[in-house]
């Protein structure tokens, strides 16, 4: 069974201790810890881009906001609108 989290938490144990590693969130396609205007503009950019393997620093799996593994309008939508609710 594959299971989809928007948020999650890895826990590793270390011999030092114990660390916590937070993963990037739906919506942040440039990993830089916030959704913002600048993701929105990434998927767009990455959308009408003709070399999708030449984009930098964008993270598909972020991007994918409906899941259907195509990055589309509708994912710089979502993540709109998502930046104005946090508003």
């Amino acid at each position: 069974m594959r299971m989809k989290l928007q948020y999650f938490i890895i826990l590793l144990m270390s011999v030092n201790g114990l660390q916590s590693f937070s993963m990037p969130n739906k919506g942040d396609c440039n990993v830089d810890g916030s959704i913002t205007m600048a993701d929105a503009n990434m998927v767009v950019n990455y959308f009408l881009s003709t070399n999708k393997s030449s984009t930098k620093g964008f993270n598909f799996r972020n991007a994918n906001m409906n899941g259907d593994d195509d990055i589309t309008m509708a994912d710089a939508n979502q993540i709109v609108s998502m930046y104005l609710n946090s508003k």
